[in-house]
């Protein structure tokens, strides 16, 4: 099937609300684009698809989405590809796939090799994001932010959130002080992470 029909297909299931066919075409959408060697617009179009799923308020079948692509866009993807996919979308305000995404690619502790502590720091600032906007709703204004926060708020907790994040910012600093010699980038990056510290449980 090709990408345009597939993509009506998408259009359709979300106008219906049709959560099994929705992620039935999106994991056939994916695969095509992995089977056409398009492994960067797996994560960008996954990406896209999920995005457009929440401001649909489709969160349950976002999260169903969201699984499927963090599977398959590591599998189509190395760690630098993922990483700088992540450092982008970051920039441009998405951050729950991203942490998630990072989340998966990692469980497995040979990846990313000395850029490690880079995946880690950018996953905490993920989290850290998003912990702020649940933390401080009023400060949501925009259309795609307050789908966002929605959206996480919908199967997470702020205690648990806050215990993720936490978590993360342990395992980032663990990682640097093990590294022999960390660039200037990293050094900058561990600076950062300390910007978002000590953080309180409400």
């Amino acid at each position: 099937m090709a990408r345009g029909p597939i993509n009506m297909l998408l259009q359709i299931d979300w106008m219906l609300g049709d959560s099994e066919q929705l992620k039935k075409h999106f994991q056939q959408y994916l695969v095509i684009l992995s089977a056409n060697d398009l492994d960067r617009m797996v994560l960008v179009g996954g990406q896209y698809a999920i995005e457009t799923t929440i401001r649909w308020r489709q969160f349950s079948a976002a999260d169903n989405l969201l699984e499927k692509w963090v599977d398959i866009a590591i599998a189509a993807n190395d760690e630098e590809a993922i990483l700088d996919f992540g450092e982008s979308v970051v920039m441009k305000n998405r951050f729950w796939t991203v942490a998630r995404l990072l989340e998966k690619s990692l469980s497995s502790p040979e990846k990313f090799g000395q850029k490690r502590f880079n995946a880690e720091t950018l996953r905490c600032m993920a989290l850290y994001k998003i912990y702020d906007m649940l933390q401080n709703p009023d400060k949501v204004k925009k259309g795609l932010s307050m789908a966002q926060a929605n959206w996480v708020s919908s199967s997470t907790s702020i205690d648990k959130l806050h215990g993720t994040l936490n978590e993360s910012i342990a395992d980032a600093k663990k990682t640097f002080t093990n590294l022999a010699e960390p660039t200037r980038e990293q050094k900058v990056l561990r600076a950062q992470l300390e910007k978002i510290q000590p953080l309180k449980s409400y």
